[in-house]
């Protein structure tokens, strides 16, 4: 059952929701990047043969801005498809073989286009690099092991750069001879060359290079006079593949010792505020030696697929049969490692074999997983001490606590997880059942305790008997002042940095905890999904620090109205937050959200400019609502997804309002 808050019943649309959902599909195949909101509106009220001025009406959009938006769309699919598109041959160029074909999933065999329909965002960690590359003289590194989709985000990261009119310089040392790395002058050289080439200047590094003063002003004085200075705005400089430098170990503590000075600098010279620098390296060869290098800026590492995440993916491959069975069976192999599941849900889009095959057939060498696991084989085989110390993870369900160094390599190959107490786990059930059988064990004396954490750090210190008192009062207040640093550690683990509420992934965990205690007897479970109107143009107009200051303002407001605990309320997207109310029924859920509504105009919050040609001259919200009686035989990912479906009515229905889904 719908119910609309602000606008009386529409009339049902011709076309079925997986009608809908095929088109949309359809044009972003195409297109090659997912369809903006205002972009989708236009082409399913187009297939419904309205016109400009009555898609404007029910949206609330300016006339001239959807005929401006639908001209763009209409031109960029004509250019993707080589044939004219226009609204009356929409349908024609679009047909059902058209949708069946562009549907057809691709391999994943590299990274994805920063426009690509596969590409799934990971919030907050986006949120996080996004805001960070705004702040002046930035320095941020992003790290991960490989196939975790780094140079995807990447590529999706330096997009939203040209955004903000920044001029975006992508180096990937994979792609240089090894003779730039014979010396640090020959490096610097190469390097002021590439970066003048990729923005279109002129001047010649080698011109200006003094002799006596060293490479390292020679590079500093030639970045800062002739890119930094001269230019109105800010230069992203992105450097792929920075492992590759950890086999010049000169070269690289150099090399980073420079940029640390320039991040520096940006403290105090305005030119140097103009550079934000990403240094995107794999953690498989990352060195222990490096570390203290590689201390500087902002660390970012790209986090694994949460579940949500997991089915969203499924749904980019056509896979609309797969629940939250599937999708917990599938995570238990594979855990949340991107492209593992992206191999999976590929072959299960295609056909190739079902999900009982494939679990059973996964760790086979010659499988579908085999060329990825061959290749780690290798780390250990080269490693003794790694396969060692692997094969006790294996055996250990309990979890063993490591030696620092060998634990840091195994968790930056991706192998195995550390958890906030201390102990390492197997990364996923896949490892366990292909190196089981792979490696052989090396007998040696037991030195790791697999009991509590507080008498394993004490098994290097003397016994008690010559270990004076004092020292001994000094190692308990020591623990204590750590416990408590872990505990808060690990509640802001749980939050949102910018408003204090739970970020994404520990409201997912919430949502899943409060259905599957709910689902057994039937309880009402509803949830609001409160997006705030226009926030990219608000965010554009009145820059970051006003947007985060609005996002405060908004968090704050709907806890308030909620007047429950922050454990309820979730940041689930950049401007989106999720209210879940256990044993909230449709009545109450309306009634809350028709308070958060009020409560939100009322702030006041100007935008500075009415040119999208929205119904207010302040920020609104927009909040779908999905209310429901827990049960077996349904999901928290469909309450989830129908929340979304009455945030996206409400969008349309002229925003500023409520759209409820009963179900």
């Amino acid at each position: 059952m719908y119910v609309g808050l602000c606008l009386s019943e529409t009339k049902s649309l011709g076309m079925t929701v997986n009608g809908i959902n095929s088109i949309k599909g359809a044009a972003e195949q195409i297109l090659r990047r997912p369809l903006e909101p205002i972009e989708l509106l236009i082409l399913e009220n187009s297939w419904e043969n309205r016109t400009y001025s009555e898609i404007a009406r029910v949206s609330g959009y300016a006339s001239v801005y959807v005929r401006e938006v639908g001209s763009r769309l209409w031109q960029s699919l004509s250019d993707a498809l080589g044939a004219r598109v226009t609204k009356k041959n929409l349908q024609l160029l679009l047909s059902a073989d058209q949708v069946s074909q562009v549907n057809a999933p691709e391999f994943p065999s590299g990274p994805l286009a920063a426009n690509s329909p596969l590409y799934i965002e990971r919030d907050p960690f986006e949120q996080q690099a996004t805001r960070a590359i705004r702040q002046s003289g930035c320095l941020l590194r992003l790290k991960a092991p490989r196939k975790m989709g780094r140079t995807s985000f990447l590529y999706r990261l330096m997009a939203e750069a040209k955004k903000f009119s920044y001029r975006v310089v992508v180096l990937n040392l994979r792609q240089v001879e090894s003779a730039m790395f014979a010396n640090l002058d020959t490096f610097l050289r190469w390097f002021c060359h590439a970066i003048a080439h990729q923005l279109g200047e002129s001047s010649n590094p080698n011109e200006d290079w003094q002799h006596g003063i060293g490479s390292k002003l020679n590079c500093t004085a030639y970045l800062e006079q002739k890119i930094l200075e001269p230019s109105k705005n800010p230069v992203v400089l992105a450097l792929q593949e920075l492992d590759l430098l950890f086999q010049y170990p000169q070269l690289v503590e150099e090399f980073l010792s420079l940029l640390r000075g320039w991040h520096e600098e940006a403290q105090r010279l305005e030119n140097w505020q103009k550079l934000r620098v990403i240094l995107s390296y794999s953690t498989d060869c990352h060195l222990p030696s490096v570390q203290t290098s590689l201390d500087i800026g902002v660390s970012l590492r790209l986090p694994e697929f949460t579940p949500t995440q997991v089915w969203q993916l499924a749904q980019r491959y056509n896979l609309g049969d797969f629940n939250e069975d599937h999708c917990s069976r599938l995570m238990s192999l594979l855990g949340g490692h991107p492209y593992l599941l992206a191999i999976a849900l590929y072959h299960l889009s295609s056909r190739t074999m079902t999900l009982e095959t494939l679990l059973q057939r996964a760790s086979e060498t010659n499988g579908i997983f085999g060329s990825y696991l061959r290749s780690h084989g290798l780390i250990l085989q080269n490693n003794a001490e790694l396969a060692e110390t692997l094969y006790e993870v294996i055996h250990s369900p309990t979890g063993i606590f490591l030696d620092a160094g060998v634990g840091y390599q195994l968790e930056s190959v991706g192998l195995i997880r550390v958890e906030a107490d201390g102990r390492a786990y197997l990364a996923c059930q896949l490892y366990r059942q292909f190196f089981a059988t792979q490696l052989q064990q090396v007998q040696r004396p037991p030195l790791r305790n697999t009991g509590s954490m507080a008498t394993d750090p004490l098994t290097h210190l003397p016994s008690a008997a010559v270990v004076p008192l004092e020292q001994f009062q000094h190692l308990e207040q020591r623990l204590e002042v750590l416990e408590q640093q872990m505990r808060e550690l690990q509640r802001l683990h749980r939050l949102d940095r910018v408003t204090q509420v739970m970020n994404r992934e520990t409201f997912d965990a919430r949502l899943r905890q409060v259905w599957e205690a709910f689902a057994s007897n039937g309880q009402p479970v509803s949830l609001l999904l409160c997006g705030i109107d226009f926030f990219n143009v608000y965010l554009e107009s009145c820059g970051p620090i006003q947007a985060e200051i609005c996002l405060q303002q908004v968090a704050r407001t709907i806890r308030a109205c909620v007047d429950r605990t922050t454990e309820d309320i979730g940041l689930y997207g950049p401007s989106q937050f999720a209210v879940l109310l256990s044993h909230g029924t449709a009545e109450q859920a309306l009634a809350v959200a028709n308070q958060i509504r009020q409560d939100v105009e009322a702030l006041g919050i100007r935008h500075s400019s009415n040119y999208m040609g929205w119904p207010t001259q302040v920020v609104t919200v927009s909040i779908g609502v999905a209310s429901t009686l827990a049960s077996s035989g349904q999901t928290a990912a469909q309450l989830l997804a129908m929340a979304e479906n009455g945030y996206k009515q409400a969008e349309r229905q002229g925003h500023n309002c409520i759209k409820l889904l009963n179900f």
